[in-house]
């Protein structure tokens, strides 16, 4: 087991690594670290908005067709007040001024409300102690050992993730080597026992729970790069509600600034949703650093590792959520579930995929299987059916030639008619069909031209002898 543990401990280190990754990926997107950008330091939402000169122009040339749309838009509502008479020209005049003054306006709203919403969320984070080096994958390493840290050399106090880092003279754990953590062994037996450890490591190779670890980091890693791509989303849809600004407030003459109320809302939401994000992530890493200190009691150390992996699996599902609950409080709570579709999307593509794979391969075993039995059955039923085909063939025959020659009878019998001026006795006149009778199937037309007493087989034979005369034809007897 002495490779297996090896080869589990440097996949928990990489998922770590790309963890930390991460975290710096997030720290940038989310605006609490700059970007550089043309050699300078820069906040990436100021820059993606204000430092563009390809957005600015779209922006301008926006407001220039956003004109145009409020001159037809003021139109419009002239010619609807001059049919409902609602309102007064001059208010629709003044809404028009008000569009060309407000987009101006609106235009140093944004500028001045960005800077003020990023120094906000640095201060926030600065309120949290954010630390990008390496803090969530010790945090996660810490949680994850427990209290199976291994004591220190000729001494009974236990190490610490703090003792091995200064003793290491690292920052993070991903920079510490699999040897160093898990200490040596006697031999590279594969399977060899857990006694093959010398224990000169930082923690105990035997109590190390290594599968629940790479579960547990794998649904960080997971959960964290949902919120990464949403904030990514987040800085696009903001260029984009940022350049057709001008559009949305051209209609404030004719629909009284409702449209710019949907656009206020939307940006003002994709502006401050960061914050749940931000608060989320470091509230993520101060609770696993308290609980990592946690016991359950009266319970072994197996219940206790379940325990702490529940609780890092939990507080990872909290990443995305938490800019649902602060959408949900000051905005919109839907800005995270398209992310969420979207990989859960993936996730169900790929499940799909891999259903459909096993299941091609099982009808393509199925159909080689059904095709040899149909060969098989073929080649018996030449053999040996030959004769039982043949009898049944000749059965079916002779039937469809008895069903033939009844119909032919039938039709031969239904096809006279009575004699005109004779007397139509009811037994005629209820057993065959005749010119009276239509097609028989509901009985024979009676004594005056019309159907049957009893109706359906002819009965009427009991009703006395009569002449009639026969409606729309009937010859009179």
């Amino acid at each position: 087991m002495v490779l297996i543990e090896q080869l589990c401990m440097q996949l928990f280190l990489w998922l770590l690594a790309l963890i930390d990754g991460l975290m710096n990926i997030f720290a940038a997107i989310s605006g609490v670290d700059d970007v550089i950008f043309n050699g300078s330091n820069v906040n990436i939402l100021e820059t993606f908005l204000m430092g563009n000169s390809t957005v600015a122009t779209v922006f301008w040339c926006i407001f220039l067709l956003a004109i145009g749309l409020g001159v037809i838009f003021a139109i419009i509502a002239i010619i609807k007040n001059m049919i409902a008479n609602n309102k007064n020209i001059t208010s629709i005049l003044g809404k028009f001024a008000l569009f060309l003054v407000g987009t101006l306006a609106l235009f140093a709203i944004i500028y001045v409300g960005i800077l003020i919403a990023n120094a906000v969320l640095k201060l926030l984070a600065e309120i949290f102690e954010y630390d990008q080096g390496g803090g969530l994958a010790n945090a996660l390493f810490d949680a994850c050992v427990g209290n199976n840290y291994a004591n220190q050399k000729k001494s009974d106090i236990k190490w610490t993730l703090e003792t091995l880092l200064a003793n290491e003279g690292k920052t993070s754990i991903t920079q510490v080597s699999v040897d160093a953590i898990l200490g040596g062994h006697r031999d590279w037996a594969i399977f060899a026992s857990n006694d093959s450890w010398k224990n000169n490591g930082y923690i105990r190779p035997a109590d190390f729970q290594y599968l629940l670890a790479l579960i547990g980091a794998g649904i960080v890693l997971f959960e964290l790069l949902i919120v990464s791509a949403h904030l990514a989303k987040r800085l696009f849809e903001l260029v984009f509600l940022y350049v057709t600004m001008p559009a949305s407030v051209s209609t404030l003459p004719m629909d009284d600034g409702a449209r710019f109320k949907n656009w206020r809302e939307s940006f003002v939401t994709k502006v401050i949703i960061v914050y749940g994000a931000v608060i989320g992530v470091n509230i993520f890493v101060i609770c696993i650093g308290s609980f990592s200190r946690m016991s359950l009691q009266n319970v072994g150390w197996f219940e206790n590792a379940i325990f702490y992996i529940v609780m890092i699996i939990g507080g990872a599902m909290m990443l995305s959520s938490s800019v649902e609950l602060f959408g949900k409080v000051f905005g919109n709570g839907e800005d995270v579930s398209q992310s969420r579709r979207l990989f859960g999307g993936l996730g169900h593509l790929a499940g799909h995929a891999a259903i459909a794979m096993g299941g091609g391969v099982m009808k393509a075993l199925g159909g080689g299987a059904k095709w040899g039995a149909n060969k098989a059955y073929g080649s018996y039923h030449n053999t040996h059916g030959g004769a039982k085909a043949s009898a049944k063939h000749d059965i079916a025959t002779a039937r469809y030639k008895e069903q033939l020659q009844a119909k032919a009878a039938a039709k031969s019998g239904n096809s006279g008619n009575t004699d005109a001026g004779s007397a139509v006795t009811p037994v005629a006149a209820g057993g065959a069909a005749g010119r009276d009778g239509r097609d028989g199937k509901d009985g024979a037309r009676g004594e005056r031209g019309e159907r049957g007493f009893a109706g359906k087989d002819g009965s009427a034979a009991s009703q006395p002898t009569q002449t009639s005369s026969t409606n729309k034809g009937g010859k009179q007897s």
